[in-house]
């Protein structure tokens, strides 16, 4: 190509003064808002951690106060877990002599039963139970007559 059908091509890109005097004046219109933006976000993200620290803050008194909490309460189960062993010592001890005291009366019912018993000749002893014999006579139909049916 010659310069001559170049020349036009390089000036149709070409701006007037005026075209980059606007051009420079949105881009620094675009850098203060970018800067503004920037300045607002910083601010932004310092309150943020701000209430991040003081939520920690509150976070670890609370944390405090229940690690607290959990070493009053296994201190009273620790005094309360002598109490403790001491009633089961007492328990046991109670159990056994109940054990003993019951074995001692299931011994002397079973001799009183025995003292008290009347011995029958195998002979008499009635060996039909009454309570299987029926007392009246037990009435006989068939499954469409007990549902009320004519079949």
């Amino acid at each position: 190509m010659s310069a001559a059908v170049a020349a036009p091509n390089r000036h149709r890109f070409a701006l007037t003064r005026r075209q980059l005097r606007d051009r420079v004046t949105h881009l620094k219109t675009l850098l203060a808002r970018t800067r503004d933006q920037a300045a607002h976000d910083a601010a932004q993200a310092d309150r943020d951690l701000q209430a991040a620290h003081e939520a920690n803050h509150v976070l670890r008194a609370r944390l405090a106060a229940a690690d607290e909490l959990i070493r009053n309460q296994q201190q009273q189960l620790h005094a309360q877990g002598v109490d403790l062993s001491v009633t089961r010592k007492q328990l046991q001890a109670a159990e056994a002599m109940g054990r003993r005291v019951g074995d001692d009366l299931r011994a002397a019912q079973a001799a009183l039963a025995n003292h008290n018993r009347v011995d029958v000749p195998p002979m008499v002893r009635d060996t039909s139970d009454a309570l299987d014999q029926p007392t009246v006579p037990v009435p006989v139909m068939t499954l469409h007559a007990a549902l009320g049916r004519t079949a």
